[in-house]
């Protein structure tokens, strides 16, 4: 089992020249640094086709070096987000029928919590649970800290959807995150699927808004 992994984001920190070094040796190692710092931020940095209107440019830089191979360089695109197409899992299900592909759902509660599901599969009605060992859970702590969520290999309980909700990770009768039909109401428990912590602050929430983004 793959324990949770959390990451914290930190950028190189320029020093100070030694009092003995030149000055234009001192400026070409800050013109270096920078340019390496441009570089590095440019490669983390996901091409965003539509902005996000929960995720910063540092949450997104986070999430992007988690991806799956399979969109490892690919734009995201916003499929769904309920600031644009209005409060409706129906919606959400219509957005995505003709979609065949990878999802980042992202969650914000009404306590400014934000968290999701990297999906392996588009969200869709089915009798049963479908998605693959890519699938992830992941919580930001404190706005801050990512923590993700990985497959144990216990069961494959990933992804389900039906007309009155939408489901990720279960085990003993409880869901990683479940996501009421009207997207307004949701709940986070630790899952046998993902091991994971609730995602929220608490094992309720209210949804404050929802985004979900495909890959292209």
């Amino acid at each position: 089992m793959e324990s949770a992994e959390s990451v914290v984001v930190t950028e190189p920190v320029s020093t100070n020249a030694a009092a003995t070094s030149a000055t234009s040796t001192a400026d070409s190692s800050w013109t270096d640094r920078s340019a390496m710092l441009q570089r590095r931020f440019s490669y983390e940095m996901p091409s965003m086709l539509d902005q996000s209107q929960i995720l910063s440019a540092d949450h997104l830089c986070k999430l992007a070096r988690h991806l799956p191979n399979s969109v490892v360089g690919c734009s995201w695109q916003l499929a769904y987000g309920t600031n644009v197409h209005g409060i409706s899992l129906r919606t959400m299900y219509r957005k995505m029928q003709n979609m065949d592909g990878p999802i980042m759902l992202v969650v914000e509660d009404d306590c400014k919590h934000i968290f999701g599901v990297m999906s392996s599969t588009q969200f869709r009605i089915s009798e049963k649970f479908i998605g693959t060992g890519q699938c992830f859970l992941f919580t930001f702590h404190d706005s801050i800290s990512l923590k993700i969520f990985t497959w144990t290999g216990d069961n494959e309980f990933f992804v389900k959807g039906d007309p009155n909700a939408l489901c990720f990770g279960s085990g003993d009768g409880a869901f990683g995150l479940w996501l009421d039909e009207n997207l307004y109401r949701g709940s986070s428990h630790p899952c046998k699927t993902y091991d994971n912590e609730i995602l929220a602050n608490q094992e309720q929430f209210i949804i404050h808004s929802v985004e979900a983004f495909s890959f292209v």
